[in-house]
């Protein structure tokens, strides 16, 4: 009896592993499925969603070169045209993986994103460029209104004195005849 409990204990063990391992095997496979399907989900959403990605992306290159234009003529104002030039490859290849077949919406997509991101990054640089000349400007803009005032207040203390050297009730005047 006690050699049968024995061997019956034996072949319970490898049985429960056995089905251990069955209940993670579908229980992997259940996950590998549902994130399957989730890729799927999200690739068609992309797909659906490319056209529309690249169309924002070309309008925010198209903004952030506009900006870099009107920037160049700001004295000082720092070259951005290589952080352009980026955006801009990176939405010509947006656009080629988009025309690509098969498509990879996923690549294409995450491509125009990069190019969007690329020269919104852009306009906000030169909008902090141009903020940064407003302030000096206006810094300088006061300091040499301040400068001015200054000069001007001593033209008119040197002009009101300026009457009274040499005549009567001033300092005297030596050796001119006196």
């Amino acid at each position: 009896e006690r050699a049968a409990a024995d061997m019956a204990k034996d072949r319970r063990e490898p049985v429960g592993r056995g089905i251990r391992l069955a209940q993670e095997g579908i229980a992997g496979s259940a996950a590998l499925l549902d994130a399957v399907e989730r890729l799927a989900a999200t690739t068609v959403e992309l797909e659906r969603r490319l056209s529309g990605q690249i169309e924002a992306a070309e309008r925010d290159v198209s903004a952030a070169r506009a900006a870099l234009g009107a920037a160049a003529a700001l004295p000082g104002a720092p070259d951005r045209s290589g952080q352009l030039d980026q955006a801009e490859a990176a939405l010509q290849a947006g656009r080629a993986a988009a025309a690509a077949r098969p498509l990879d919406p996923i690549a294409a997509h995450h491509l125009a994103t990069e190019a969007q991101t690329m020269s919104t990054d852009v306009l906000a640089a030169l909008r902090h460029d141009a903020a940064q000349q407003a302030q000096l400007a206006a810094a300088l803009d006061g300091a040499l209104t301040a400068a001015r005032d200054a000069v001007s207040r001593a033209a008119d203390f040197i002009a009101t004195r300026h009457g009274g050297v040499g005549r009567e009730g001033g300092p005297p005047q030596h050796g001119r005849g006196h």
